[in-house]
This record gives C-alpha cells, structure tokens and sequence, in this order.
C-alpha cells in the first residue's frame, strides 16, 4: 500500500530569489502573501485537487527592481523588453520561461499547499501549476527562482523601520506582548491601525461564520522577534482566564489575528480552525513561552 506523508504545518523552508535583488522569502512571507485578502489564486488539476499558491509573476516582480512590494513592484517595462525566468528544484531540474509568458499570468501559480494540506514529500515545499502549464514544466521541489537581469549596483539597504508599537509608552498599551522575544511590544489600537488591517470571514467553534477586521498575529510575532526554542502562546485577559495555543499551529495559521471589538482598546484573538478556547476575549497580555 502506498503511504503519502505530508509534511508538518509548521515545516520550515525558504525559497531563494535571486534578480536585479536577491532575497529569501520564508514559509510565514508566501503563506500570508497567499492568504485570500493578499495574493492567493488558487487552481484545480483534472484530478479534482485543488492547488493553492501565489502567481509566478509576483515573485518575480520582488527582484525585478528596486520596489519590491509596495505600488508597482513587478516593473512592466523589463518584462515588454524581455528576460528569462528559471524555476528550480532542489534537484537542480530547471523549467525556464520568457517574460512574456509570465507577464502578470494568473495561471502559472507557486504552489504551497494541495486540497488544504501541505505539498507532500515529492512536491515540498513548493510546485509550480496552472492551467498555462504543460505536465512537464509543472516543477516540484522549488528551491530558487531566478530572473535574467543584472544585479543592481550599489543599492543601499533600506533601514528597517521601528514598529508603531515601539513608541507606545508603557502608560499607554493596553496590550503587550512579552516572553520569549527579542523586543517587547507594547501596543495600543491606534498603534495598531497604522498596521496593515486584514478583514476576514471566518468560523467561529461555536458562533458560525462571522466577520473579523485586526491585524495578523504572525506580523505581531515576527515584529517582537520569537526566539529559537519557544513553542507556545498564552493569551491573557484582563480577568485573569488564560488559554494556552502551540506556536507551530499559530504559524501555519495565515488568517489569525489580534482582532478588533466595538468597544475602543478591547481585543479578541480570531483562531480559524482552532479549538474555542483559543478565541480568548478582552485580552491584554500574548506571552511567548
């Protein structure tokens, strides 16, 4: 009988891009690039499985230039003048295209998980699909993508901006988050809703689908800088009730969040697929441990 092993929600990979700039971007960047407010695209095989992932062409637009995110970050101006892309596996197998071909194309997709799960054993952590594919340009493994422009000289890097939540005194937050982390946030919400808002539907264990507006516990986490060895969260609130979640499920988790209420300074966790206990209510204190 054949065995299909799939991967751990919390695997941890890192596809590198290499163009005009050279980065890594991690598993927790493509997952929430992928979310449904972001980028994702998802596309169904003619086995009725469904593939879900980011276009090909927005990783490209990354390193095609110096904007990388913001505003117009894939650069349409190289791509009408024409370059090559390499997609590479880990096993050095390479399908290469021309810029044109990518050139904003929703149906060549990065694929990072299959029919909710993650890519098993002979995909991981990465397979390129789409409707635009050929059987054999459909590349697993992915370790690299690279984009035929020359590097650019002398970029200075860009400062790394402090968080709004380091200028919160201790005075005024009315959250913290502590523990395991590098930096200490002290927060409050209108430090932050100068973050980037994300507005879900999700299901609640015991209320049905409802709709959530906050911020995405992941940035909050990679914000304090989670140290090496933590492996759970405990949501405190202002009552004292404390509920305890894994790390690992937390990061595999692109949609939850440190949600909004209508009443000012008053937060919920939003925990898609998790147990009820984790969607703690009037939470003051996230400590990582």
């Amino acid at each position: 009988m054949n065995k299909l092993e799939v991967k751990s929600l919390g695997a941890e990979w890192a596809l590198h891009l290499v163009g005009a700039l050279s980065e890594d971007t991690d598993r927790v960047s493509v997952e929430s690039c992928g979310a449904p407010q972001c980028h994702g695209s998802a596309w169904t095989d003619d086995k009725a499985q469904e593939w879900v992932g980011v276009p090909l062409w927005l990783f490209v637009g990354s390193v095609d230039d110096e904007i990388e995110h913001e505003g117009p970050a894939f650069n349409d101006a190289l791509a009408e003048a024409g370059y090559s892309v390499d997609v590479i596996a880990s096993d050095g197998y390479t399908v290469t295209f021309d810029a044109a071909r990518i050139n904003r194309n929703d149906n060549i997709l990065v694929a990072y998980k299959v029919n909710e799960n993650p890519l098993p054993d002979e995909f991981f952590p990465l397979r390129l699909v789409g409707s635009d594919l050929e059987k054999k340009e459909m590349v697993g493994m992915i370790a690299e993508i690279h984009v035929g422009l020359e590097p650019l000289a002398d970029v200075p890097a860009a400062a790394s901006p402090e968080p709004a939540a380091a200028t919160v005194s201790e005075a005024d937050a009315t959250l913290t988050v502590f523990g395991s982390v590098n930096q200490e946030l002290l927060l409050n919400e209108a430090a932050l809703r100068e973050m980037e808002v994300l507005k879900i539907t999700a299901e609640h264990p015991k209320k049905g689908k409802e709709d959530y507006e906050g911020v995405s516990l992941n940035v909050l986490l990679d914000l304090a800088g989670v140290k090496d060895g933590a492996t759970t969260l405990v949501f405190i609130a202002a009552d004292g009730y404390t509920s305890e979640v894994s790390l690992e499920e937390v990061r595999a988790c692109t949609q939850c969040l440190l949600g909004f209420t209508n009443t000012l300074e008053k937060f919920k966790m939003v925990m898609p697929n998790l147990p009820s206990s984790a969607w703690a209510k009037d939470v003051i204190k996230i400590e990582v441990k």
